[in-house]
C-alpha cells in the first residue's frame, strides 16, 4: 500500500518558478492527469459572518474542511483544508490543502478515522517534493463511547438519518445527503456514525466532506455545511432533491427510517456499542453483498442468520431471490432461528420457506418446518400438492409424525366441506381432497355432495380441481364429477369447453358416451374446431349424431346448438345446418323456433340465401314465424316472380308489426312495387283487389312508391301499354278508391296517373270500340269534373256521338262516387254495369 502526499496553496515561488495556487509540493509519481482531478476538489471559501482580515486568534474559528472523494479511476484522495487568511501579497483567501492520494483507494482504516491523525500539518513544508507514506498513522479519534453520547443527544434525527446513509448503497435513486452544523467536528461524528453502522467495505467507499460553501457543486455523498454557506433550503431542495439533516438547518427532510436503521438507532442511543459493531459486520457469508438493489432485505436476511427476527417477512422474501448464493454456514443460521421462532412465522412467510428455501435449508431444520407448515396451513385449507410435500418432507421419521398429525385435521376438513362450512375460495375442495388422498383420508358417504362441489368449482375454470380429477386415486368421486357436470349440461360453458379442447377428460369423456352425451357432444365440437373445420355447417356435421336415444335428442339438439353459438347468436350457416342435418320432428320438440329465425332478424337487407331459408321454416313449419320470417317469405316469392294473391294487403299488414325495422320494410314496400308493375299479361296494375288494397292501406310511402314505378316505367312511353290496357287500368283505379278518404295521399296519386291514362288512351282513336267502352266506363263510374274533360276531349273526336248511335240511347246521368267531390246534379243509387266487365287483373 502506498500513499502519496501532495500540498496546495497560493505561494510567491512555487516549484515551477511561478507564483499563486498550485502544488508548492507533490510525489513525482502522481500524472499530470490524476492532478487535474486533484486540483479541483482543494477549493476553500469561508462561510459568511467571519472576519473579513482576521487576526492569528480569529483564524481558529474557521471551519476546516475534512473530505473524502472517489476518482473515476477508483483511486482515492483524503484532504484536509485549512484557511490562513493572508498570501504572500497580503490579500486575503489564501488557504492551505494537504492531500493524501492512493491508487488502490486503500489507506488501511475507516476514512473518517485519519481526521484524527497526526499526519496532518498546518504548515506549508520547505522542501519541494513530498515524502511518500506506506500507512496512515492512527490519530485519537473518537472513542465508541463518546459517539454513542453523540447519538443519545440526537437520537430523534439518527434513524431518520442512517436511513438515508443506507439508501447510498442500496438505491439507485439515493439523495445526496446535506449535514448543516455550527461545528464542523459535530459534522464529521455525523459521518462517523454512519461509518460505524455501515458493513466494512462499505464504510471504505463512503464519501464525504465536512464543510464547503457550496454544496451545489460538492460530488460528495454526505455535505457538511455551516450556516453561512450558499444553500437555499427550497420546498424541492428539502422535500426532493436532497436529504438535509443537522441541529443547524433551517429545515430539514421529512424523516423516513426502516426496520434497520431504528435498530441501529436504539442500538447507538442505549450505548450498546458492542452490538452496533456486530450488526455492522454483518455476515461475511451471505449473499448480495454491499451492491444489493434491496439492501434493507439483505440486511434483514442477516439478522434472521444471527437469531433477530425484527423483519422476518422482508427476510424471507429477500432470500427467495438468492438461491443458491451465500454459503452453507449463513443459511444453517437462518433455518436455526427460523425453527426457533417457527410459531412467530405467518402461513405465507411458512410456505415460502418449505417450498422455496428447503433446498437451501439443513434437512433437519427443512423437514422440521415443512412439518409445521403444512399442519398450520391444514387449518384453513389451503395446502401444496403432495408432491411439493415429497419434495419439503423427506426425513421418514417426520413424514412419520405428518401422517399422525394430519389424518384427524384431514376428516375434520372434508366433514366441514360437505356441510358447506369453511368452503373458502374456488380450489378449497380439491386442495382439501388432493391432501385427503395424500394422507389416506376416505371420503365415506359424502361422494355426492364433493361431487357438487368440485363440479361448481370447475365451472370457475379452477385448474387446481382439474388437476386433482385427473390425478385422484378415487376414481369413483371423479366420475360422479363428471356426471354433475353432464346433469348441468355444463358443455356449453366457456371454461369447460375450454378444457375439453386441451384433450382434458376426453378418455374419460369417450369410454362413457353412452352416459355423458352433452360432454361427449363438447369435446366432439371443439376438437372438431381444434382440426380447423370451419363453417358452422361443416361444423354440426360434426357435433350432431343420430344415433342417441329417442329420450335424449331433445335436449341434446338445444345443447348442439350452445356448442355452435359459442355464446354468439346462430348464423345462417348454422341455422341451414340444423335444418339439414336434424330431422324436423326433433326441431319441433326442441322448440328452437325462435333461435331458428334469429339470423332472419338480423339480416337487414335479405338475400337470397335469406329467402330460400325462411321458405324452407314455413314449409316445415318448426314453429310460429315472426312477422319478419313471414316478411322475407313474402319478398323470396315477389322476388321470384310466383303467384301470389293480395300481396298488398299482406304486406302492409307484416310491415306494421315489424315498426322497429325501418329498413327491411323500406325493403318491403319496393320489393312489392316492383311485383305490381312486373311486366306480364295481364299487367298487375289493372288488379282491383291489389289496387283496393293499395288505396286503403293507410302506407303513404307505399302509394308513394307506386305512384313513382307507375312513372317510370315502359307503358307510358307508349312501348307496351294500348289504349284499351290504359282503360281497363283505369277503370281499375276508379273502383280501387271507393270508401277511401279525400284526404288521403291515394286521391294525387290517383289523379295524377289517371290524367296520364287519358293521354294514352286518347291518342289513338283507331281503337274505336275499346276506347267508347273506356269513355262510358269513365262516365257510368264518375260525375267529377275529369269525367266531364273526358266527356269533352271524345265529343271532340266523334267518339261519344258514334258509341250513342250505336246503342240508340245515352247514357244517364252519373252521380259521383262515395267520398268524391262533385258538381253534378242530385245525388241517387248507381245502377249496376250492364255492360262487360273488363278483366280483373291476374288475381
Amino acid at each position: 500500500m502506498t500513499i502519496r502526499q501532495m500540498h496546495y496553496s497560493s505561494v510567491e515561488h512555487g516549484p515551477g518558478g511561478g507564483s499563486g495556487f498550485q502544488f508548492t509540493s507533490i510525489d513525482p509519481d502522481v500524472d499530470a492527469g490524476t492532478r487535474g482531478h486533484i486540483e479541483q476538489l482543494l477549493r476553500y471559501e469561508p462561510p459568511d459572518g467571519l472576519a473579513t482580515v482576521p487576526t492569528a486568534t480569529e483564524l481558529a474559528a474557521f471551519p476546516i474542511s475534512f473530505s473524502h472523494t472517489r476518482l473515476p479511476t477508483g483511486a482515492a484522495v483524503l484532504c484536509r483544508t485549512r484557511y490562513v487568511g493572508q498570501d504572500y501579497s497580503g490579500r486575503q483567501g489564501n488557504f492551505h490543502a494537504h492531500a493524501l492520494y492512493a491508487h488502490d483507494g486503500r489507506f488501511g482504516r475507516a476514512p473518517w478515522e485519519s481526521a484524527w491523525s497526526p499526519l496532518w500539518r498546518d504548515e506549508l513544508p520547505t522542501g519541494g517534493a513530498a515524502t511518500t507514506l506506506d500507512e496512515l498513522p492512527a490519530g485519537t479519534a473518537p472513542s465508541p463511547a463518546r459517539l454513542a453520547e453523540f447519538a443519545a443527544r440526537h437520537k430523534d434525527r439518527l434513524a431518520p438519518f442512517l436511513a438515508d446513509v443506507f439508501r447510498l448503497f442500496g438505491d439507485g435513486d439515493a439523495r445526496q445527503i446535506i449535514v448543516c452544523e455550527g461545528d464542523p467536528k459535530d459534522i464529521l461524528y455525523w459521518i462517523a456514525l454512519a461509518t460505524a453502522s455501515l458493513e466494512p467495505a462499505q464504510a471504505q467507499r463512503l464519501t464525504f466532506t465536512s464543510y464547503t460553501r457550496r454544496p451545489y457543486l460538492a460530488v460528495q455523498q454526505i455535505v457538511g455545511i455551516a450556516p453561512g454557506s450558499d444553500f437555499a433550503y427550497s420546498d424541492t431542495e428539502v422535500n426532493h432533491q436532497y436529504r438535509v439533516h443537522g441541529s443547524a438547518a433551517r429545515h430539514t427532510s421529512p424523516p423516513s427510517t426502516d426496520a434497520r436503521s431504528r435498530q441501529f438507532a436504539q442500538l447507538w442511543a442505549t450505548g450498546e456499542t458492542t452490538a452496533v459493531a456486530e450488526l455492522a459486520a454483518g455476515h461475511p457469508d451471505a449473499p448480495g453483498g454491499p451492491e444489493s438493489a434491496d439492501q434493507a432485505g439483505r440486511w434483514a436476511a442477516i439478522d434472521l442468520s444471527k437469531g433477530r427476527i425484527d423483519d422476518v417477512d422482508h427476510a424471507v422474501r429477500w432470500l427467495r431471490g438468492h438461491i443458491g448464493d451465500g454459503e452453507p454456514s449463513f443459511w444453517a443460521g437462518v433455518a436455526a432461528t427460523l425453527v426457533a421462532h417457527e410459531d412467530k412465522l405467518s402461513e405465507e412467510t411458512l410456505g415460502i420457506v418449505v417450498e422455496t428455501l428447503g433446498p437451501e435449508l439443513p434437512a433437519a431444520e427443512r423437514d422440521e418446518l415443512g412439518v409445521t407448515a403444512i399442519v398450520r396451513m391444514s387449518q384453513h385449507g389451503d395446502f401444496g400438492s403432495p408432491d411439493e410435500i415429497d419434495r419439503a418432507i423427506r426425513d421418514p421419521a417426520a413424514l412419520e409424525r405428518l401422517n399422525r398429525a394430519m389424518h384427524s385435521t384431514m376428516e375434520r376438513r372434508i366433514g366441514e366441506l360437505t356441510h358447506g362450512r369453511r368452503r373458502g375460495e374456488p380450489g378449497a375442495a380439491a386442495r382439501t381432497l388432493r391432501m385427503g388422498d395424500r394422507f389416506g383420508v376416505d371420503y365415506g358417504n359424502a361422494f355426492v355432495k364433493l361431487a357438487d362441489l368440485l363440479a361448481s368449482d370447475l365451472l370457475t375454470e379452477d385448474l387446481d380441481t382439474l388437476d386433482f380429477l385427473k390425478g385422484t386415486r378415487h376414481v369413483k368421486l371423479r366420475d360422479f364429477v363428471l356426471d354433475e357436470l353432464d346433469q348441468r349440461e355444463a358443455g356449453h360453458r366457456p371454461e369447460v369447453r375450454e378444457l375439453l379442447a386441451r384433450g382434458e377428460f376426453a378418455e374419460f369423456v369417450r369410454d362413457r358416451a353412452g352416459a355423458r352425451h352433452r360432454l361427449w357432444m363438447t369435446a366432439r365440437g371443439q376438437l372438431a374446431r381444434a382440426r380447423g373445420v370451419t363453417g358452422d355447417r361443416a361444423l354440426f356435421g360434426e357435433v350432431w349424431r343420430r344415433d342417441f336415444p329417442d329420450e335424449q335428442r331433445v335436449e341434446l339438439v338445444r345443447h348442439a346448438v350452445r356448442i355452435m353459438c359459442d355464446g354468439e347468436q346462430l348464423t345462417l350457416d348454422g341455422a341451414m345446418g340444423l335444418l339439414t342435418e336434424v330431422p324436423t320432428a326433433d326441431l319441433r320438440a326442441a322448440g328452437l323456433a325462435a333461435e331458428l329465425q334469429e339470423p332472419v332478424r338480423q339480416d337487414s337487407e335479405p338475400g337470397p340465401n335469406t329467402f330460400l331459408f325462411a321458405n324452407e321454416l314455413e314449409r316445415r313449419k318448426i314453429g310460429e314465424l315472426t312477422p319478419e320470417t313471414q316478411l322475407v317469405c313474402l319478398l323470396g316469392t315477389l322476388r321470384d316472380g310466383g303467384p301470389r294473391n293480395l300481396v298488398v294487403k299482406e304486406t302492409v299488414e307484416l310491415i306494421r308489426r315489424i315498426s322497429t325495422r325501418p329498413v327491411l320494410a323500406s325493403t318491403a314496400r319496393k320489393a312489392v312495387i316492383d311485383y305490381l308493375l312486373a311486366r306480364r299479361s295481364p299487367p298487375a296494375f289493372t288488379n282491383e283487389l291489389e289496387l283496393s288494397a293499395l288505396a286503403h292501406s293507410g302506407d303513404d310511402e307505399l302509394v308513394g312508391l307506386y305512384r313513382k314505378g307507375v312513372s317510370d316505367s315502359d307503358w307510358r312511353r307508349g312501348t307496351t301499354l294500348t289504349p284499351q290496357t290504359a282503360a281497363r287500368w283505369f277503370v281499375a283505379l276508379r273502383k280501387a278508391d271507393t270508401h277511401a278518404s279525400p284526404a288521403s295521399s291515394w286521391h294525387a296519386v290517383r289523379s295524377r296517373i289517371e290524367k296520364d291514362a287519358l293521354v294514352k288512351i286518347a291518342q289513338d282513336g283507331r281503337q274505336a270500340d275499346m276506347v267508347e267502352l273506356g269513355a262510358h266506363e269513365v262516365a257510368r263510374l264518375s260525375g267529377d269534373a275529369l269525367a266531364r274533360e273526358w266527356r269533352t276531349l271524345f265529343e271532340k273526336r266523334g267518339i261519344l256521338n258514334k258509341f250513342r248511335s250505336g246503342r240508340g240511347s245515352q247514357p244517364d246521368p252519373v252521380p259521383p262516387s262515395p267520398g268524391h267531390a262533385s258538381d253534378a246534379g242530385p245525388t241517387h243509387p248507381r245502377p249496376h254495369w250492364r255492360g262487360p266487365q273488363p278483366p280483373r287483373g291476374d288475381s
